[in-house]
């Protein structure tokens, strides 16, 4: 019961994470464990991408062209496609795996659901071409690796039997190309979240546990300020 005088307790911000990394850094394996741990629903750019491109609209096709060749999408476009996602958990708090990855991009998502912790997976291009050329996925996105997590049997899905494959955007060639976009106009992003003093860095590259427990503590910490 308040007594006279006091003051109600601000209500608490939804927890909004921003995941950045280079491809291959395990964006995805850890904001499955974040959240679990808080609870939280997980919104991926690149499965937004690569399911308005399977069906197979002229936009879908539009799409397909540009990630086969290594390549972002424009910015209006990107922006359309996560638009949804971000209106309907925006009060409720979310993982956002994947975007926004330039400074228009940026500037999008801060008038919708304006980012409170911001985690970047550190790891060198080298490290990020060796992986990402020995990932398979299946049609359902159930993803494995050939060196650290490969399938019981050689290319099937352990989940649902579907076959295993590399995607496009997967060759070295168009690695290389996403790595360099994400130098080149990630970098700017992850700039100005330093400047709001939201951002937090952790080692890419141990095990998958390893990187986790790092994070979980890093976030802890940060949480705790």
């Amino acid at each position: 019961m308040n007594t006279k005088g006091s003051k109600k307790a601000a209500p608490k911000s939804p927890l909004r994470i921003v995941l950045y990394g280079p491809q291959g850094s395990g964006k995805g394996t850890q904001a499955e464990v974040l959240a679990a741990k808080f609870d939280l629903p997980i919104i991926t750019a690149g499965n937004i991408l690569r399911s308005a491109m399977h069906k197979n609209t002229p936009f879908g096709r539009s799409i397909k062209r540009i990630l086969d060749r290594g390549g972002l999408l424009p910015n209006p476009m990107t922006n359309k496609l996560m638009e949804p996602a971000l209106k309907k958990f925006s009060r409720t708090g979310f993982i956002l795996d994947g975007f926004p990855r330039t400074m228009p991009q940026l500037r999008f998502v801060e008038k919708i659901a304006p980012p409170n912790v911001v985690v970047l997976l550190h790891l060198s291009d080298a490290e990020a071409v060796r992986r990402l050329s020995n990932r398979r996925v299946c049609r359902r996105e159930h993803i494995y690796h050939l060196l650290s997590k490969p399938p019981r049997r050689a290319g099937i899905c352990d989940i649902d039997g579907l076959p295993l494959v590399q995607r496009h955007d997967d060759t070295p060639v168009a690695i290389r190309e996403r790595l360099k976009l994400f130098h080149e106009q990630t970098e700017q992003v992850l700039r100005y979240f330093r400047k709001r003093g939201i951002l937090v860095t952790v080692d890419g590259r141990p095990s998958i546990l390893k990187v986790s427990q790092a994070l979980q503590q890093a976030l802890k910490v940060f949480l705790a300020q």
